[in-house]
């Protein structure tokens, strides 16, 4: 059972949403033997069950929504766990699927949140009698959490893109009466300083959203291993429990339950210890963002920290990045700014660069000159033409037509290089995609910061 429990939760740890449903189903059909399985999601104003992932006879197949009316599942739906070995279908003679099918067994558990409510349900239909009930039983129950927390950030998931969406048609709507307003300032240039400063808050709260939407995502997955873990821990503890009152508990029990407890209780720290990495360094990178001061850092350090919560925004397009620093690196500057131009570097690659599908990589390299610090991005995506990058870099208040969101990002971090970090930056030739490339010194040491 170890094995099993301990090959299960490697195939589906790196998994998420659909994948993980999906992965999960193939191995818990592959561990009870059973003839259908699937995990459906129930909506029970409409009183039909959407499956989210279904195996018919150890392949996957396109998912199905059915009523729950005169059916086990409905009983399930109730919050109550369900098991026939044998005769289902006399015990459900209007069930018209599981006549069709011939069924013989079924077996099918709720799958409920803290408050109460069941949200979905894992049922196992066999063609023949029921022999490992309760091995069924409990590695259903064993991920139910695992899967009740997938449903869950799903959850939070959708109502961050219905958020971004009020965001955008909001953004929209403000657009709308800039324009109209406009109309009424008298200095074209003072019209559109303003317009370029609303979209740079825009875009910095819009690559806010994006982070936190992605590592909401990310910090899910160590999370769920450790809720897993806590649960098969629960089960050992709750086992355990039993005997000692039983009074059944011999030497090997507690053995196993020593093992449990040394295998699991690491899995969990190791797993929490992420999530905790993942958070703080989106903490500090989201307040540097929002309060950009001059700070002494190590260059590289920091860079390798922000990358890191980029990675959400690379699996988009499955993208790899790679980073190379430098010894030499401590400095005074203002890290905020350097988190965003890395930001709009990297989201323009991944939303107009790898348009196409491909091993789309990016990378990063930082190098000193003298007292001068020289960073290098490349990314091998379509590219940009050579008289579209110069005028691209020009500062927004120039650009005479509408300005696009690929030229809003690249104008943001032209103006934060030059005019914030007193550097340069200009594109180089490449090959394929584009070569980047800026510049800048250390500032001076004030009085406040010493």
């Amino acid at each position: 059972m170890e094995t099993l429990l301990a090959d299960i939760i490697k195939s589906v740890s790196d998994a998420r949403g659909a994948d993980f449903f999906a992965e999960l189903t193939l191995q818990l059909d592959k561990a009870i033997a059973s003839d259908l399985t699937f995990i459906a999601r129930i909506d029970k104003q409409q009183g039909i069950a959407t499956t989210v992932a279904f195996v018919d006879r150890g392949r996957l197949v396109e998912n199905i929504s059915y009523s729950l009316r005169h059916t086990p599942c409905e009983q399930v739906s109730e919050n109550a766990m369900c098991v026939y070995p044998s005769d289902v279908c006399k015990q459900f003679p209007r069930d018209d699927f599981l006549a069709e099918i011939k069924a013989v067994g079924y077996l099918g558990i709720p799958l409920t949140l803290a408050d109460g409510r069941v949200v979905a349900i894992v049922v196992a239909i066999y063609l023949n009698p029921i022999t490992e009930q309760e091995k069924t039983l409990s590695l259903f129950k064993i991920f139910s959490g695992r899967i009740c927390a997938e449903f869950e950030c799903l959850d939070r998931e959708a109502q961050l893109l219905e958020l971004n969406k009020s965001l955008v048609e909001l953004n929209d709507s403000l657009d709308d009466k800039i324009r109209l307003r406009s109309a009424e300032l008298e200095s074209a240039l003072s019209k559109l300083q303003q317009a370029h400063a609303h979209r740079l808050e825009m875009n910095k709260l819009s690559a806010l959203g994006d982070l936190i939407a992605g590592i909401a995502h990310e910090v899910n997955g160590p999370l769920g291993v450790a809720i897993t873990a806590e649960s098969h821990l629960t089960e050992v503890f709750n086992e355990f429990t039993n005997k000692v009152n039983g009074k059944g508990l011999t030497i090997k029990a507690m053995k196993h339950f020593i093992e449990q407890q040394s295998a699991s209780l690491p899995m969990i720290a190791k797993n929490l210890e992420r999530a905790r990495q993942i958070l703080e360094n989106f903490k500090k990178t989201a307040t540097e963002q929002v309060n950009i001061e001059p700070e002494r850092i190590s260059l590289s350090e920091y860079y390798q920290r922000v990358i890191s919560t980029l990675i959400p925004l690379l699996k988009r397009k499955k993208a790899r990045i790679s980073f190379s620093g430098c010894e030499e690196d401590m400095l005074t500057t203002l890290p905020g700014c350097h988190a965003q131009v890395l930001m709009n570097l990297v989201r323009n690659s991944i939303e107009h660069g790898f348009i196409a599908a491909g091993d789309h990589k990016i990378s990063i390299s930082i190098q000193v000159k003298g007292k001068v610090f020289i960073v290098d991005y490349f990314d091998n995506g379509i590219g940009m033409a050579q008289g579209k990058q110069s005028v691209i870099l020009r500062p927004a208040e120039k650009f005479t037509g509408e300005l696009t969101e690929m030229g809003l990002g690249l104008s943001i971090c032209r103006r934060l290089i030059v005019e914030e970090l007193g550097g340069e930056c200009r594109f180089l030739p490449c090959e394929q995609g584009i070569h980047f490339q800026y510049q800048f010194s250390s500032m001076p040491v004030t009085p406040k910061m010493e």
